[in-house]
């Protein structure tokens, strides 16, 4: 059976322990640096942003733009980013944010959807009045989520088509 003696000082040396443990682990805190990488159009022109974020267990502490270009070529835009993206990476991690060649791939995602469309109006055309007139056409528009699809129709193929309901 120990003391009182032994059990206060067990308890005491116990206490520092985990107070020097609790200290260690305060002290330690593991720092990262990471780079994001944003190109983007506006009006006529491309935007090359560089921020750097230092992240500290974790958590984005601190937030700082590094690099702002502009540019009026999309080719030289591009060049510029694979040299950061280089050259950053060997101080950090890195993202990257390519807006244009994301509404790139939008566009010819509409463009896909917008000509499946026009066979399928073209097919039920077909089956419905036996043709599609040669002097119909199509276009369309986006704007802002919304895909407007404009039908050009001579009055008389309108017409026939009215007729034959």
């Amino acid at each position: 059976m120990r003391s009182l003696q032994q059990k206060a000082s067990h308890h005491s040396q116990t206490d520092h322990t985990n107070q020097t443990n609790n200290l260690t682990t305060n002290t330690t805190m593991k720092e990262t640096i990471e780079y994001d990488m944003r190109l983007a159009i506006e009006e006529d022109h491309f935007i090359l942003d560089v921020r750097e974020d230092t992240i500290i267990d974790g958590e984005d502490a601190n937030n700082e733009y590094v690099e702002g270009l502009i540019f009026d070529d999309y080719a030289d835009a591009l060049k510029q980013l694979e040299e950061f993206v280089e050259a950053y990476g060997l101080k950090g991690k890195v993202h990257v944010d390519n807006e244009v060649e994301e509404e790139e791939q939008k566009q010819e995602q509409l463009l896909e959807e917008s000509t499946k469309f026009v066979d399928r109006l073209s097919k039920f055309l077909k089956s419905d009045v036996g043709e599609v007139p040669n002097s119909w056409g199509f276009d369309f528009e986006n704007d802002g989520g919304w895909l407007f699809v404009n039908l050009r129709v001579k009055e008389s193929a309108f017409s026939h088509l009215i007729k034959s309901h």
